[in-house]
């Protein structure tokens, strides 16, 4: 079971890695899990994490790093106190990137099956990524919900963690896009 649910976050590494810019990946295989443990703002250094693990600490998405963020931005903390707030609750406090398509048929791309069926997604994602859900947590196939039931989620290809991301729960959308 350990072994499994390492090959699970290596995989789930490497595709949510795949999905942005090389500007915005970890830099080591454990940043899920230390992020996961709090560290993105319990570390010493917030410049040192954030560098070496910018995604799991959502700097390249839109996410909060604590779970008391909301309450905190609802305490004017996001104007009180914005060094931390604008770094580490970054989607409470409403200072997200916007996302846009570049592409004006990119909503038909994605209703026509574009995000899954396109056979170089990073090209679609970068091109679509507000139709394509890579700016919000999505599910970019209208099955997407009967395939987690059956337990697709944990298939080995990976498909189902990039294009299901909404109904797989996968880790990323589920702290930090989805609601």
């Amino acid at each position: 079971m350990i072994f499994l649910t390492f090959i699970s976050a290596s995989l789930l590494f490497s595709l949510v890695s795949a999905e942005h810019p090389s500007s915005c990946e970890d830099k080591s295989e454990t940043c899920p899990d230390r992020a996961a443990a709090g560290e993105c703002y319990k570390a010493d250094s917030w410049e040192q994490i954030f560098e070496e693990c910018p995604l799991s600490c959502n700097q390249c998405v839109c996410g909060d790093n604590h779970e008391s963020c909301g309450v905190w931005a609802e305490y004017d903390q996001c104007t009180d106190n914005p060094d931390w707030m604008h770094k580490q609750c970054r989607k409470s406090c409403e200072v997200c990137d916007s996302c846009e398509d570049k592409d004006p048929e990119c909503p038909e791309l994605a209703a026509a099956g574009q995000c899954y069926e396109h056979e170089d997604w990073d090209e679609i994602f970068q091109k679509c990524p507000k139709s394509c859900h890579r700016c919000e947590c999505g599910d970019n196939h209208v099955d997407c919900a009967e395939f987690a039931a059956r337990g697709d989620c944990d298939a080995s290809n990976g498909w189902m963690l990039v294009q299901c991301q909404k109904s797989c729960q996968v880790r990323i959308c589920s702290e930090s896009s989805c609601s």
